[in-house]
This record gives C-alpha cells, structure tokens and sequence, in this order.
C-alpha cells in the first residue's frame, strides 16, 4: 500500500487514505456483503432442500400398516390431493426448525403451490425462485400394485429375508423330486412323442378307412338306384346308356299324346259337367191284369153287391180328368219336338257328330223352370195313361138309380180312351216327327253311352308312347309313375355321384355318412403314409429305449403282413392304399362328372315338361288335367260345337299353351361315351371289358356288398363313439368343482388378463425346477430364483380351492385319526372347522401365511379362491375354479395317455387283463368291419377313454 503514499521532504509518504478508502476498501467491504448475502442464499436453498426432503420422507412413511402387515407389501393409498395436504404442513413444520419464520415459509409454499399449478411463482426478498417447466402431480406410472414387476420386486425383496427359511425344504424337496427322477419316467418321457406320432397313425388310419368305405358305400348305393332304374323300365344287361339314348323318341311321344289328352278333355268334358240323359221314351203300357183292374175301379167308387155304380159326378170328373192330362201331355210332346228340330238339323254327319256337345245343346234346350221337359213328359205320360184306363173300366159300372147320364156316355168314354192309347202309341213307336227326333238323340246319346263316358271319364284317345287306346286317368297316371320315378331316380343319382365328387354330408337309408372330397382321398393316403413314417422314424430314433423297440417290431410286422399275407387286413389296406393313386383318381372323378351331366340334362329336360303350370310327375289324374284344360279353356258349346273336327280346330291353340316347353326344346338325345372316362351311368357296364374304373373295381373287390359290413360299421363305431362318451361324461364331472368341499368367501374382484403377467409364471414351476435340478443355471438361476419365490410366496400367502381340506387331512393324518376318507369330509370339516380359525403358531401353522397371520374366511374375502385368481384373472370362485380343474385334468390326461400307450398298447405280460381286453376288441372290430375301422383306431380309442376317465376321477 506504500506506492499510494506521497514522500515527503523529509522522506516520509503522507495524504492517499482517501483515495486507499474509494479505490480499495470500499469496494472490498461492498464484495464482502455480497459473499455474506450469497452464503445466506445457499444457506436458506439447504433450508429448503433439508425441510422438503424430511417433508417427503415423512409422506412416504404413510403406507398402508395392513397391507404391510398382511402381505409385506410397502404401498401408498393416499391421493394427489391428500399427498399435497400433508406436504405442505411436513413442509412448513421443517423450515419453522430450521428458523425461517412464518411469513418467509408461507412465501416459500405460495411460490411452490403457484408453480406446480402451473401459474407465475412469486418471488421473496432472499430468494428467487423459478421453474424451467410447469409441473404438476400425479401417481406415478407403473406405480400401482397392479403393475406385475412391481408387484414382483416387492414379493421378491420380502420373499429374501421372510420367505427363505419357510420354503428351503420344500425347495430342496422339490429339487430332489425332480432331480431323481426313476429311468422308467425318463424313458416314458422320451417314449412320448413316438407314442403321440402312433396315435396320429392311428388316426389318420381310420380316417383314410372310413373315408374310403364311405365313399365306396355312397357309389354302391348309386349303383343300387341304377338298377332299380333298369328294372323300371326293363333294362337288362346294364345297359342304362340305352334308356338315354331312346328318350328323345319317349319325351316326343309323350309330349303328341298331352296335347291329345288336351284335345279330348275339351272336346268330351269341359261343358259337360252336369250331363244327363233325357227319357223320351216313359211308360206308356194299358194293359191291366184282374187286379190291376179292380184297383182302378176301386179307385174310381166302392164296390157294392159286387157292383160299381156311376154317378153324374163322378163322370164328369173323370171326363174333366182325362181331357185335362190329354192336354198337358200333347202340349209338353209338341214343346219337344219343337225345340229339338233346329237342333237336329244342326248335326253333322254320325262320324264327326261330338254326342256330348249335342247331349249338352238338347239338354239346355229342354231346359224350363229348373228342370227338362222330358221330366214334365213323364209325369203327364203317367197322369195320361190313368185316366185312359178308367175310360176303359167305366164300361163296366151300373148307372146309379135316379142319375141321369148322357145316352152317348160310354161312346165319349170309348172315344177317349182311343185317342189315350193312339196318342201313347206315337211316344214309343211309329214315324212321325217326334219318334224321329228322340230316335237320333237315344241314338248318339244313349246308344254312344254318352253320360256314363262322361260322367266316370271313360273317353279315350290313341297314346303313341303307350300304343293303346287310354282314358285321360291311365294315361296321367302312367305318365306322373314315369316322371316322378324317373326324375326321383336321377335327383338321388345326381345327389350321390356331387357328394362322391366334392365331399360332403348325406343320409342314405337312415345311414348318415360324411364323404371327403373324391381327389381329397389321395391326401388321406400321404397323411397315412407320412403319419406311419413319422411313427417309425420316430420309434427307429429312439434305440435304446424298451418302449421304442417294441414298436419298431411292431412297424415291422406290419410291414411283413403287408408283403406275406395278402388276407391280414394290414396288406388289403395297403392294397387300397396303393389302389388311390392321382391318376385312378382323376379317371373316376371324370366318370362321375359326365356321367352326372348326362344324367343333369335328362333330369332338366323332364323337368321342364309341364302341362300348363303343372310339371308332368305331378298330373297324376284325369281329373287334374281337365281342370287344368278348365282354367285356360273356355266352355262355350257354340265354339267347341257338335262337330268333332270343329272342335280340334278350336282346342289346337290351346294345345300350345297348356303343353310346354314347345318341341325344339324337348330332351335330345346325347351320345353315350362307353369308356372309362365315358359317361356310361351304368358303372358295373363290362360291354367293353375295360369300361369299369379301375380304382370302383378295386374298392368293389375289397368291399363287395357293403350292406353287412357297413351294420357292423355302425355298430362299432357307435361303440367306440360310446368309449369316448363315457370318458367325456366323465370328464365333464371333473372340469366341476365339488361345492361341498369348499366354504368359499364372498367377495368379488375383477376379471383381469392373466397371460403373460407375473402371476401366470406360476405355470413354468416345473420347467425352472428341472432346470435348476439338472445344474442348469448359467442363463436362469437368478430368474428361476425369484419366480420360484413368487410362486411361493403365492402358496403360502393365499389360500386355494382345497386349501382347508388338505389342512384337516394333515391333522387328522398327525392325529392317526380314522377321517381319512374322502366319504368322511364332512365329518372331518365338523371335526375341524372351528380350531381352523384359530391362530396357533405353536402346534400348527397350516393356516398361518409367511406374516404370520390367520388365513380364514373371515380374513380372507376371497377365501378358497386366491391362488386361482392369481393364476386365471376370472370373476367369480365358479370360473377360476373350473379353469383350475381344467388344468389339473389336463396335466392328469397327458400322463395317464402316455402311460396307456405304454401299457396297453400291446400284450407284454399275460397278466394285463386291460392290454388283452384292448387287444381283442380292437382286432375283432377291424376284422368284422373289413379293416374299416382299423385296430389301431379302436385301440387309440380305447386308451384315450380310458385316460380321460382314470383322470377324472
């Protein structure tokens, strides 16, 4: 500091303080106030930073104590809202210790609650506070206990220093389990897949089998209507092809005679509905015996003395009588002969006259007052004929003492009683007008027997197909036979070669059967014939292995009978194994398409035939064509006429329209291929020897008539269906729980996905374990470590469906007790119940979890269910229940499958009554059934029913 002082004369330095002061020191003090301002900045940051971190510290500290305490788990269930209400008053109370006074705290939470809701923060006179973003609070993410890893972490750290003393002998007795396995297991366990690949031989081998038979059944059946198709129509010599090529001539003829079916329905009954035959010619016979005699005296007055005396009354009144009946009856007969003469005159010559049009035209023209006059006629005839015969008796009478009677009386009477008879005689015989008009009408009407034809349809015309004289009823009869039987015929062969062609579903005599595509047959082969590669291969990979070896002698014998024993129905499958090749194939699915065109262009064509709206199979009566012809045909008589070529002009338009389709698109004939691949209908045709299918001849050699064998057919296969029933009945009662076995708890949780979490790791227990067991642990020991603790700790945390029960077991089992049954569980739960729900870490802890807490309905809302919510995610106990079962029976079936395949497959100890029993079903069906449903089928069968049903039991 000296170079800023002055010398003085006398050498001292005197004078700058002032300039030391400004230059200097102020400064210096100025920068020391700042430093001190700054450090009580920072001070007053680490003030705020202690107090917020001891604030979050202490709201971390309020975790669920139940949850702790139950589970071990460390969780929050606070809100955002009361998180940020218990921070500030943690907060607050930090900085009071820290000194900072009220007002500067509330600076600090104004700022701090300000900034997170996103508005401006203030500032303070000590600290300026800011915020690059505007934060605000949420839950964290993936914070929730139903975030699987966290939820594991959480088991994991607890599982650590809780869990490991409780499960390291169960651990180490699971490893040991795992770890020594027997040889026989491991060599079940190598065996398996050469047991599953002979169950898909056996399979694909009856599959390929029923396919076969069912489809040579379906072309058996066909040919059975191709037979009856033939005797039909009087084939003989399989010579169907013939009927097709003569049809065209058939379908012509047929179609000619509807139309004079047609003709005749117009020209004899369409007007004549209510026909009926005239009598001109009534009773008219005087001649009276004694007693006829007496009779008309007696009617006339009574007899006296034995004789009959007349009166003036009487007389006049049979004059009056007699005159009024004459003249009714002459007048009726005048009427008569008037009204046919016109009519008469009409009618062309006998061999064109249509007597029933002149029967109708006579008939309407006598017609009066609702009746004909040939009726009055009768009665007046009658009236007429009485009165001349009491003219005649009258002869005979007394005139009555007093009465005065004219002198010519009996002269009047005689007169008249001659003009009765003359007049009568004119109604029945001689040559005047009237006899010779009724004569022509009795002529064509009575004598053609008209109103009988008409009436009982007994008309008929010249049928070119049948080449006879018919009526309209044998014809449409004949014909609807032909159509129906004909058109029903091809539909079922049609039917039968589509669902032989392209697969399907079909019920022939009651007989459901389920074809595969005909080209689709030469895949069943591969399968079969891969599968049983597959299966040896298989067996071949395994050479040390017991169970491989056998069936590698088996594979061989098979192979052995396929070659030596041409009978054994290993070689007669492979002989059709080997018969459905591409090209035999193709061959027959080209027979069966033309043939089926064939039969689709005849079916069609009669079909098509109709009389008018009515297809031909379905006129089957006379009486239906006529009221056909009705609906189209008008019945004016003036127009139809008494003229039968009148008439076929007037009916010919109508011809037209009622018989369709019209003639150039009637059925054509088609030509008959007589090849294999030809379009022959008739499959058993030997005329060429070569025109049988190669591959129909083979199935038709092997399975003949398949009507036997397809009963048997049935019959085993609802045998073998029945197996496997009785193991799915069984199985169905395995897949329920036993609701008396369990006293579930009453609260519910959410359904939620399982697949892929933490819980649904619980499922590779044994593949961890056996990996760990065989020193397998460079890759998986610290994950095989913590799911082995989280499946441990779900054991021992939660209860399960059987949880209670196996506990009561255990200590009547401790107890030497005699409840050990499962008829006894009721007992035993009564026995039980009670000490279960009691906590007693002294003498039992089968009802304590890892915490040391009682494990009960009443701690536990879903007691019984737990675990199974774990590892299902489902609703309700009934559900996660099932699907635990579900899982257990199927564990149980794929070993008890592997162990029947082992054991029963095949007789290896005389004394394995199951082996044999098998055995001998299975050969006797594949022999009864022609190798249909092969043994190893049956067998397959067998031991999958029989696993289904030991493991569900």
């Amino acid at each position: 500091m000296k170079i800023f002082r002055k010398k003085k004369k006398d050498g001292l330095r005197k004078g700058a303080i002032t300039v030391f002061l400004t230059v200097i020191l102020v400064p210096c003090l100025v920068f020391a106030s700042v430093f001190t301002d700054l450090s009580r900045v920072e001070l007053a940051k680490a003030r705020a930073v202690s107090a917020a971190d001891l604030s979050l510290n202490t709201i971390l500290a309020h975790y669920d104590p139940e949850l702790k305490e139950f589970y071990g788990m460390m969780s929050s269930v606070q809100s955002p809202e009361e998180f940020m209400k218990r921070a500030e008053k943690y907060f607050v109370g930090m900085l009071k210790q820290s000194g900072v006074d009220d007002a500067q705290s509330a600076l600090f939470i104004d700022a701090v609650r300000n900034l997170i809701n996103g508005e401006q923060g203030k500032t303070s006179n000590f600290l300026k506070m800011s915020f690059e973003e505007e934060p605000t609070i949420s839950a964290a993410e993936n914070g929730k206990l139903t975030n699987p890893v966290l939820i594991e972490d959480q088991i994991v750290e607890f599982m650590k220093y809780r869990g490991i003393p409780v499960i390291v002998q169960k651990l180490l007795e699971r490893f040991k389990v795992f770890g020594n396995q027997t040889n026989e297991v491991k060599k079940a366990e190598e065996y398996e897949p050469t047991a599953n690949a002979k169950q898909e031989y056996a399979k694909a081998a009856g599959e390929l089998m029923e396919a076969i038979f069912n489809t040579y059944f379906v072309l058996f059946k066909y040919q059975q209507v191709v037979q009856d198709y033939e005797n039909f129509f009087g084939i003989s010599g399989n010579e169907l092809a013939s009927h097709f090529e003569s049809l065209e001539s058939d379908v012509k003829k047929i179609w000619n005679d509807y139309k004079k079916a047609n003709e005749l329905a117009i020209l004899r009954y369409i007007a004549a509905d209510d026909i009926k035959e005239l009598k001109f010619r009534p009773n008219t016979k005087l001649d009276m015996k004694a007693d006829e005699e007496k009779e008309v005296k007696d009617s006339i007055a009574s007899e006296e003395e034995g004789k009959y005396y007349l009166t003036q009354d009487i007389y006049d009144d049979l004059i009056r009588e007699f005159d009024e009946a004459y003249q009714k009856v002459t007048q009726t007969a005048q009427q008569i002969r008037d009204k046919m003469r016109p009519i008469n005159e009409q009618l062309p010559s006998d061999s064109d006259v249509n007597e029933v049009i002149y029967a109708i035209e006579v008939q309407r023209a006598l017609q009066v007052g609702g009746k004909t006059l040939d009726e009055d006629l009768e009665t007046q005839v009658k009236d007429l004929v009485e009165a001349t015969k009491k003219m005649e008796v009258i002869q005979d009478f007394t005139v009555q003492e007093g009465e005065t009677l004219p002198s010519d009386w009996k002269t009047q009477a005689k007169k008249r009683r001659k003009n009765g008879k003359q007049f009568l005689r004119t109604l029945t015989d001689g040559n005047d007008e009237y006899q010779t008009l009724t004569s022509r009408y009795m002529n064509l009407v009575g004598g053609r027997d008209t109103v009988n034809k008409v009436k009982n349809r007994l008309y008929t015309f010249t049928s070119e197909y049948m080449g006879a004289d018919v009526t309209l009823d044998v014809f449409t009869h004949e014909i609807s036979e032909r159509y129906s039987k004909e058109i029903a015929n091809l539909t079922t062969m049609i039917d039968y070669l589509t669902v032989v062609i392209n697969g399907g579903d079909i019920t022939i005599d009651g007989k459901y059967k389920n074809l595969k595509e005909l080209q689709k047959l030469r895949e069943l082969v591969e399968k079969y014939v891969n599968t049983k590669n597959d299966w040896s291969n298989k067996a071949h990979g395994i050479p040390n292995n017991e169970h491989g070896q056998k069936d590698v002698q088996e594979i061989e014998g098979i192979a052995d009978k396929e070659k030596n024993d041409p009978k054994s129905p290993e070689a007669q499958i492979a002989a059709l194994e080997k018969s459905i090749t591409i090209e035999a194939l193709n061959e027959l699915k080209q027979r069966l398409q033309n043939t089926r065109s064939l039969l689709e262009n005849a079916k069609n064509a009669l079909e098509k035939q109709t009389f008018g709206d009515i297809k031909l199979a379905d006129v089957s009566t006379g009486e239906m064509l006529i009221s056909t012809t009705k609906s189209y045909v008008s019945n004016d008589i003036k127009k139809i006429t008494m003229s039968i070529s009148s008439g076929k002009e007037y009916a010919n338009p109508y011809n037209d329209q009622l018989v369709k389709p019209s003639e150039g698109e009637l059925y054509k004939k088609k030509d008959i291929s007589r090849k294999v691949n030809g379009n022959d209908p008739n499959l058993d045709n030997v005329n060429p020897t070569d025109h049988i299918p190669p591959l129909y001849a083979a199935l038709k050699k092997h399975f003949g008539d398949p009507s036997a064998t397809e009963q048997k057919v049935d019959q085993y296969k609802k045998q073998n269906d029945e197996f496997t029933k009785q193991g799915d009945e069984k199985k169905k009662s395995a897949l329920r729980y036993d609701s008396y076995l369990v006293d579930p708890g009453t609260g519910t949780l959410p359904a939620v996905g399982s697949s892929g979490g933490m819980l649904s790791q619980l499922k590779e227990l044994a593949e961890l374990i056996g990996k760990v067991a065989n020193g397998d642990i460079t890759e998986v020991a610290a994950d095989a470590r913590d799911k082995l603790f989280v499946i441990e700790y779900i054991m021992d945390m939660f209860s399960h469906a059987t949880y209670s029960n196996e506990a009561w077991y255990k200590r009547e089992e401790k107890a030497n007790g005699s409840l050990l049954h499962a008829d006894n569980w009721d007992a035993l739960k009564d026995k039980y119940s009670s000490a279960f729900k009691e906590l007693n870490l002294f003498e039992y802890t089968d009802n304590v979890s890892l915490t040391n807490q009682l494990i009960s309905n009443e701690k536990n809302a879903l007691y019984l269910a737990e675990v199974e919510y774990c590892l299902y995610g489902k609703a309700t106990l009934k559900e996660n229940l099932e699907a635990s079962f579900g899982d257990i029976f199927k564990i149980r079936f794929a070993s008890n499958t592997l162990s029947g395949f082992i054991n029963f497959w095949r007789i290896t100890d005389k004394a394995n009554g199951t082996a044999i029993a098998i055995e001998t079903i299975s050969d006797a069906i594949q022999a009864a059934t022609m190798g249909i449903i092969p043994a190893p089928l049956t067998k397959a069968i067998l031991i999958l029913a029989l696993a289904t049903i030991e493991s569900a039991n």
